[in-house]
């Protein structure tokens, strides 16, 4: 549910060239820190913090000028992740807050998958066409149908796999599910098919009615960078992805005025999320690996405000309600349950 910058393709895994290698900007990951106890060293503990957002917002390129040359397409991949770094330890600042250990948890999103060339989106590299007479005959299996070496195909996969899903309107062509929803819906894509699977910028779209129409790039039948989808009840939606998978920020705008707002790692909501209303109202969550964890804070237009904090995606600790009039009262929860007796007044 969120924006994202331009689409670029630095990450690619292209059969026929030299194996694909994982490389890293000249930080690397940014490590975090561990407080045996946190309320001795608070200070040390936001301070640390601003260092890494510092480091994160450096970390932007290879060690050397002649790398930055050489891989170009991972430059603008490296400060997408910085800024989803940068969020990351955004998010992590509230444990600096608390008492006992604490650990400020590393940032490893920083990563360019390429081969000999970092491929721009929708192109294909030089030299990429399959060596023939060597006495292989996989090539020219490839060659005869390019679809067979993607697998596994959606056909018959459950709910939340990672699949290959077959275009209704070019048999044979088809693109990347990083969570296949088996929905009772065929897919089209108006861009090009090349190889067996959707490539460059078109739009896709279900066929059933309603279904969100989808336009931004392939690469390799993955979504890569900036997409723009839109539905029939008015819902426009910002995404940006990955690799086929969603990263980095998302914004999703529903016709009655609702907008959220959230932050991708690698398909994994991470970091903030938050929604706004037009009388006013807000819902903030904090995520870390797809679970609410954090910070939480809500207000509602007829001026109740709710603060409490989430672990492990249930409710923990404090939780303190404040409504009009100077009505206040808090509750106590451990591990999503409710503590007998907590119940207390401001």
């Amino acid at each position: 549910m969120f924006r994202v910058c331009a689409a670029l393709a630095a990450a690619l895994l292209v059969p026929g060239i030299a194996p694909a290698q994982e490389l890293k900007p000249k930080f690397g990951n940014i490590d975090g820190v561990y407080y045996t106890d946190v309320a001795e060293n608070r200070e040390a503990c936001r301070q640390a913090i601003k260092n890494k957002i510092a480091l994160c917002r450096q970390n932007t390129s290879f060690v050397s000028n002649t790398e930055d040359r050489k891989y170009p397409g991972c430059l603008p991949l490296f400060r997408r992740q910085a800024g989803a770094c940068a969020d990351h330890f955004r998010s992590e600042a509230h444990k600096c807050q608390g008492s006992g250990s604490a650990r400020i948890a590393d940032f490893t999103g920083f990563a360019c998958t390429v081969t000999a060339t970092v491929v721009e989106e929708g192109e294909e590299p030089e030299g990429n066409e399959p060596e023939r007479g060597t006495g292989s005959r996989e090539p020219a299996q490839r060659d005869r149908d390019p679809a067979a070496r993607l697998s596994p195909k959606c056909a018959g996969m459950g709910k939340g796999a990672k699949c290959w899903q077959e275009l209704a309107n070019k048999p044979g062509c088809y693109f990347f599910e990083h969570f296949y929803r088996r929905l009772p819906e065929a897919h089209t894509w108006s861009g090009a098919c090349k190889g067996g699977v959707a490539a460059g910028r078109g739009t896709l779209r279900g066929t059933s009615r309603g279904a969100v129409g989808q336009t931004g790039a392939m690469v390799r039948g993955k979504r890569q960078g900036k997409w723009l989808a839109r539905g029939s009840a008015g819902l426009v939606s910002e995404r940006s992805y990955s690799d086929g998978r969603e990263h980095g920020r998302w914004v999703i705008r529903e016709s009655g005025g609702l907008v959220h707002e959230f932050l991708y790692v690698r398909g994994k909501l991470h970091g903030k999320a938050v929604t706004r209303s037009p009388d006013g109202s807000m819902f903030e969550f904090n995520y870390l690996d797809d679970k609410r964890h954090g910070r939480y804070l809500s207000r509602t237009g007829r001026g109740y405000v709710t603060e409490g904090r989430y672990a492990n995606d249930k409710k923990h600790g404090t939780w303190v309600y404040r409504g009009p009039g100077g009505k206040c009262y808090s509750r106590r929860y451990d591990r999503g349950a409710r503590v007998p007796g907590s119940h207390r007044k401001c």
